[in-house]
C-alpha cells in the first residue's frame, strides 16, 4: 500500500470514531463531559496537557501560540512567494 493509502486509512478511520464526549441529563439540567478513554494518536507524558491531547484526538491537529516567532513566518513567506510557478 502506498504511503499515500496508508495516510488516507489513518485518517479515515480517525474520522469514523465515535465522539467521547458523552450528553447527560441530570436534574433537567443538560450536561457534556468527556469520557475517558485511550487517546490513540499521542502520548502520555508531560509535552502537552490534557486538553491539548483531547483537541488533537478530535480535531486532528494543535494551535500553539507564539510557537513560531513573526520573524520566522515572514522569513518562509518572502522564501515562499519568491518560488518559480510550474510552468512560467
Amino acid at each position: 500500500m502506498s504511503r499515500a493509502a496508508d495516510r488516507l486509512k489513518v485518517v479515515v478511520n480517525h474520522l469514523d470514531r465515535p465522539s467521547s464526549f458523552v450528553q447527560a441529563s441530570t436534574s433537567g439540567q443538560n450536561v457534556a463531559y468527556y469520557q475517558p478513554q485511550a487517546l490513540r494518536y499521542s502520548f502520555d507524558n508531560d509535552l502537552l496537557s490534557t486538553e491539548q491531547r483531547i483537541s488533537y484526538e478530535e480535531d486532528g491537529f494543535l494551535l500553539i501560540k507564539g510557537l513560531v516567532s513573526g520573524e520566522d513566518i515572514d522569513a518562509v513567506s518572502l522564501t515562499t512567494n519568491n518560488l518559480p510557478i510550474k510552468g512560467d
